[in-house]
């Protein structure tokens, strides 16, 4: 099976059970990252195949890699992106080594004799085989072939039992290790769900200098919050502050977080003007991005993003911050019931440009989208349920 095919297998259900000839790692690491935890484990012999079951981990850690790992699949093919940084650092884990670990440590707790047992009843059966065929030579070397071989099976089982139980700990330390390459201190995710990580270690970073677990985009252990509560954005103003007054994604700048978008020319309605929160300019000629406050949640980085259009357009434009920072990264102004253009159509790049991709990936491990009208796409639905309740409020064109 290749990773879409695996990827595929892990569909929202709360089981799945494959069975796979090779690689088996692989598949623990897809549905390690995709939510799932391995729950049942086994080799067989004849033929080889490795059958595995699992089940859906409904945490909010799981979820949260669930997100990144589906976000990463869809915008660059690279499931793996928020737990394997590129390029890999040297003391790094890859994800099939960690599932390797991931596989050890499950045999031990829960299996701790099964794989053992099942090659000694395979060596018995080989020596019973090789007594009978040796019968026909020498009676008293076939009788004892089987006791012999018993023996020697039993002490490598025991040896085999205790070594593996002194590595538990070690497998234990090298997974705990794996998760701190990727931080997901954030509560909300990419697309409008649960998590996202807005920090991952970029390669050569010491662990001492990755955020704390559970402080959005903390750095040295701070972030100021002077310019707004949303971690990411502040990130990015530190950002726009260091380089200077130069555009690095045509035509956006942050604006003074919360000012007027001239959203009161729309309607007065204080339900409507309440649930947007304006942060930035999107264009040259007027038009701003806002969140669209379309629940009570409390991480406001994963709420859908609006484009405030100053030839009158109104809608969702990205499903979280995440999105609209990766189309950023194309360096286009957003294009009136299109999105944004591909990155190969953009001629000319902004100053700052080659700086913020860097920013970028090294603080949320993105890279611009290979596909924006995939994003585009993606939005649809989001941007169905926006015109639905802005229509409450405002009369919008027809689209």
């Amino acid at each position: 099976m290749n990773d879409d095919e695996i990827i595929r297998s892990f569909n929202v259900r709360e089981q799945v059970s494959l069975t796979v000839d090779r690689a088996p790692a692989r598949v623990v690491a897809i549905a390690h990252e995709y939510g799932y935890a391995l729950d049942d484990y086994l080799m067989t012999v004849r033929p080889v195949l490795y059958r595995m079951r699992f089940v859906r981990d409904d945490s909010e850690e799981a979820r949260r890699r669930a997100a990144w790992a589906d976000h990463h699949h869809r915008t660059s093919g690279a499931w793996w992106a928020a737990c394997w940084p590129s390029p890999p650092s040297p003391s790094g884990i890859s994800p099939d080594d960690a599932a390797a670990y991931r596989i050890a440590v499950h045999q031990q707790r829960h299996h701790p004799w099964r794989q053992l047992l099942l090659a000694f009843g395979v060596l018995m059966s080989l020596a019973l085989i090789g007594a009978w065929a040796l019968a026909r030579v020498s009676m008293p070397a076939a009788v004892l072939l089987p006791p012999v071989t018993a023996g020697l099976g039993g002490w490598l089982i025991t040896w085999s039992r205790r070594k593996a139980r002194a590595a538990l700990p070690e497998h234990v330390a090298l997974l705990a290790q794996f998760e701190r390459q990727r931080v997901h201190p954030s509560s909300g995710q990419p697309g409008g769900g649960r998590a996202v990580p807005v920090w991952i270690a970029s390669p050569g970073q010491s662990e001492t200098s990755a955020p704390a677990p559970g402080v959005p985009g903390q750095r040295g252990g701070h972030v100021s919050e002077k310019y707004s509560p949303i971690p990411e954005l502040n990130l990015l103003k530190e950002f726009e502050e260091r380089i200077g007054p130069v555009y690095y994604s045509d035509g956006f700048e942050l604006r003074e977080y919360g000012a007027d978008a001239g959203l009161h020319t729309w309607s007065e309605h204080p339900e409507f003007l309440s649930r947007f929160v304006p942060f930035a300019q999107a264009n040259g000629s007027g038009s701003d991005y806002a969140l669209w406050r379309c629940d009570d949640r409390t991480d406001l980085a994963t709420l859908p993003v609006v484009l405030v259009g100053d030839e009158g357009h109104l809608y969702v434009i990205a499903r979280n911050l995440m999105e609209l920072f990766q189309l950023l990264a194309i360096d286009s102004e957003p294009v009136a019931d299109f999105g944004f253009l591909a990155a190969e159509d953009v001629e000319e790049h902004s100053d700052g440009h080659h700086e913020f991709l860097t920013w970028l990936n090294q603080n949320f491990g993105l890279v611009p989208p290979k596909d924006p009208h995939a994003l585009w796409s993606g939005r649809k639905e989001t941007d169905d349920r926006f015109r639905a309740w802005a229509s409450r409020f405002v009369e919008l064109d027809d689209r």
